[in-house]
């Protein structure tokens, strides 16, 4: 099997570019060559991003939960369409892709305060700066066509956790890289403008580029021929990691004979309040370092920013205006969050099983047979009935501990529906009845 061209040429575009601005800029080609390749990067993770939300590629980065994670969307089949003229999107993939575009986000912000304070002002009065800015913009589409081809000629055989694996280094590489351009932008003006100090830049600047394009013809190697280092990494991370694609869940046949969904209020006000407690009002799982960043916000700024902005503090006062509106922010991701995992699901009680099934996606989410639930129990109070409307949890102990979506005590749950009470009785009486059948046969 040959080599992939394709991949090889997309390198080039990039660094074609890269080597435009050593004639150029002379000293301060080691500035613009790091915001090529920024340029680049950006693209890189764009391009993920895409084909997780597109092609369904899950990866193994787990988003902390100090921020709205939209976790519980990792249990969701099937596709959202949202538009005639879009391919469909894999809902499973936001939490990734949110965590992905919240660390681009922040990295071109840090980037830019860079390219403000540190860049010398001469670098952006040179008529050919937006000339290489577009150039890299071009280049970085054309790597990212080139690439995506490339994986679509290979009919789209890749190991999605191989994908995440990478990611997780090139989001690395984006956290660190307004650092790493304040480094270059430091060193570029501290070296003397005498030909020796131009060299050495210049030097800098080739191992830079002649290192990428080694690094892009190794990576356009067949993955048959490469070596079995990056094998045994993924398979050590695959072994830690659930598979990225949930299993279809079986479903009985002929209709269900009644059905139940979660209570509007009750999800909406459930997206409240795990923005408020740091996640965990489904699953149990709290956010420690959510619970202090939210605890110092209040504390540290919210307070003493009130107090100073009504003695006339515009600092202080701009200060407040960021945290609520940070607050609702979380408030509106946390809703759309839950509005996304329950807004749509229906309960559905058949014959044999009880399934969820998720009228927006029109896939079922998850199905217990009756002969698989121990205990049934109804579950009311703060989070199993959200800011005490009314509404509860029924909560389903299974013999093999593999409950989908679990609680915080690992239990399947039908959540916030009107009338519990009823739903359990009825999900007891064909469970007791499931279980006496098996034991009769």
């Amino acid at each position: 099997m040959g080599r992939r061209w394709r991949v090889v040429l997309a390198t080039l575009c990039v660094e074609a570019v890269a080597v435009a601005t050593v004639p150029v800029y002379g000293a301060l080609s080691l500035v613009a060559v790091a915001i090529v390749y920024w340029i680049d990067l950006g693209f890189v993770i764009a391009r993920t991003m895409v084909r997780q939300l597109v092609g369904g590629e899950t990866t193994v980065v787990d988003p902390p939960q100090a921020v709205p994670p939209f976790r519980l969307l990792q249990y969701k089949r099937g596709t959202l369409d949202v538009s005639a003229s879009l391919p469909p999107i894999y809902l499973r993939s936001l939490p990734t892709v949110l965590f992905s575009l919240s660390i681009l986000l922040a990295s071109a912000l840090s980037t830019g305060v860079v390219l403000v304070v540190s860049i010398p002002e001469r670098f952006w009065t040179d008529p050919m700066t937006p000339l290489v800015l577009a150039g890299a913009t071009v280049a970085a589409a054309t790597k990212s066509w080139l690439i995506y081809t490339d994986h679509v000629d290979r009919n789209g055989v890749e190991n999605a956790r191989e994908t995440g694996f990478l990611a997780r280094k090139r989001q690395l590489a984006v956290l660190v890289y307004a650092p790493l351009l304040y480094i270059a932008a430091d060193f570029t003006t501290s070296v003397p403008a005498e030909p020796e100090g131009v060299n050495t830049v210049v030097f800098a600047v080739s191992v830079l580029i002649l290192l990428r394009i080694g690094y892009g013809i190794r990576a356009s190697r067949p993955l048959s021929d490469r070596s079995d280092t990056l094998g045994r990494v993924v398979s050590i991370l695959s072994d830690e990691r659930p598979a990225a694609t949930p299993s279809l869940p079986s479903i009985p046949d002929g209709q269900p004979h009644e059905t139940t969904e979660p209570v509007a209020r009750s999800v909406a006000a459930a997206g409240f309040l795990n923005a408020l407690t740091t996640g965990g009002v489904v699953d149990g799982r709290f956010s420690g370092p959510g619970l202090s960043l939210r605890v110092m916000g209040f504390l540290f700024v919210f307070v003493p920013g009130t107090l100073a902005a009504a003695n006339g503090s515009r600092t202080f006062q701009v200060v407040v205006v960021c945290v609520v509106v940070s607050a609702i922010v979380f408030w509106l991701l946390s809703t759309v969050h839950m509005a996304l995992t329950f807004g749509e699901i229906e309960y559905r009680l058949y014959d044999s099983a009880v399934v969820a099934y998720d009228r927006r996606l029109e896939e079922p989410q998850w199905s217990v047979p009756y002969d698989n639930i121990k205990t049934v129990s109804v579950e009311r109070g703060p989070f199993n009935s959200p800011l005490w409307l009314d509404s509860g949890t029924v909560a389903m102990a299974l013999t093999d501990d593999t409950a989908p979506m679990p609680d915080e005590k690992g239990r399947a749950s039908i959540l916030f529906v009107t009338d519990p009470e009823i739903i359990s009785e009825r999900i007891s009486t064909n469970a007791r009845d499931a279980q006496r059948h098996v034991r009769f046969q």
